[in-house]
């Protein structure tokens, strides 16, 4: 055996196996503290913010008990998100045709998107599909918000949802028209 090797835990079943920080004993690393359910978080025993370090692992259900309240990671995701819109901070991506301004919440508008939009809006007026406008724009070396060069059809759909253009087809071909009374 190798001394300058790292000691390894023992293995059972083909995960490692470490101490419980209360009990002395081995415990799974997935299996939650309390009921022994898949654990999926590790939750700080003492408060981080109070200098904790010890953890234990505990299940969703168990770690929402431990604060009284529910911990889904949707909660949790909802809950930060809604902190951050409270403190006036941006939140999602920011959108095709403009950039952050430097304070870091502002959009302003960028040119050579805009006119990438103005494209796709003319291509969609003349009836093009959104795979025809994809092709267009992968055609013409036009590259996306994030700089790639491959468009696809579903980015084109987003588009075209969120800025509220759609093609002179959406009627359904075989539906005639509706009148309205």
């Amino acid at each position: 055996m190798d001394v300058t090797s790292p000691r390894q835990p023992p293995r059972c079943r083909g995960f490692f196996l470490r101490p419980s920080p209360f009990m002395g004993c081995l415990m799974s690393p997935k299996q939650c503290f309390e009921c022994g359910a898949r654990a999926d978080v590790d939750h700080h025993v003492v408060p981080k913010s109070r200098g904790g370090i010890k953890t234990i692992p505990l299940c969703d259900s168990c770690h929402g008990k431990a604060h009284g309240r529910v911990m889904s990671t949707n909660a949790l995701t909802r809950d930060a998100l809604a902190r951050k819109k409270q403190r006036g901070e941006r939140i999602g991506t920011v959108p095709l045709g403009f950039d952050l301004a430097e304070d870091g919440c502002t959009l302003i508008e960028n040119a050579k998107e805009q006119e990438t939009i103005a494209l796709i809006r003319s291509l969609r007026a003349q009836g093009l599909s959104l795979q025809g406008i994809a092709q267009t724009l992968n055609n013409l070396g036009i590259p996306t918000k994030n700089h790639r060069k491959h468009w696809s059809h579903s980015t084109i759909q987003g588009l075209v949802g969120r800025l509220g253009f759609s093609s002179p087809l959406t009627e359904h071909p075989c539906k005639p028209p509706q009148s309205r009374s």
